[in-house]
């Protein structure tokens, strides 16, 4: 009887080991956030336009979705010429600045500044996003300019 359940205990075993691989396999794997925010960074800073479109190829989902106080712009596609337009219109010596880059349950959130080589802040703001299951940025929501205090009320 103890040889017997011995091996229904080694089948058991290698069964449920089985299954936790398969099941680990099928599984989608978790996106790198922080690899997705540094391409998108990337993305606008990249003045030619092709080399934008590959780099937001590899990390916005096709029907992605942007959103700021300014511009709702839809789609991949759309966004590539959106950052082309408004980096027309910025200094193109900027760098920007991340906040440390925080993520779960397909969410993210970090907070940035764009600044100018003497040390200048342009602007600054903060990023709401959320992966798609390909692990492609599927929304982006900004928000432009510091996090005020609330003012009191008299």
């Amino acid at each position: 009887m103890k040889k017997l359940l011995n091996k229904l205990a080694l089948a058991f075993s290698i069964l449920l080991i089985s299954i936790t691989s398969s099941l680990a396999q099928n599984s989608p794997a978790k996106p790198d956030v922080e690899a997705l925010v540094k391409a998108y960074i990337a993305a606008w800073q990249e003045t030619d336009y092709l080399k934008r479109e590959k780099l937001l190829t590899q990390i916005w989902a096709p029907n992605g979705i942007y959103l700021d106080s300014q511009s709702e712009v839809k789609g991949r596609q759309k966004l590539v010429e959106y950052m082309g337009l408004v980096m027309q219109m910025n200094p193109s010596n900027r760098r920007v600045e991340l906040s440390n880059i925080e993520s779960h349950h397909g969410t993210f959130r970090f907070a940035w500044r764009s600044v100018m080589p003497d040390g200048t802040v342009l602007n600054e703001g903060m990023d709401f996003g959320e992966v798609d299951n390909n692990g492609r940025i599927r929304r982006l929501v900004i928000f432009i300019g510091p996090l005020l205090p609330k003012a009191e009320s008299k």
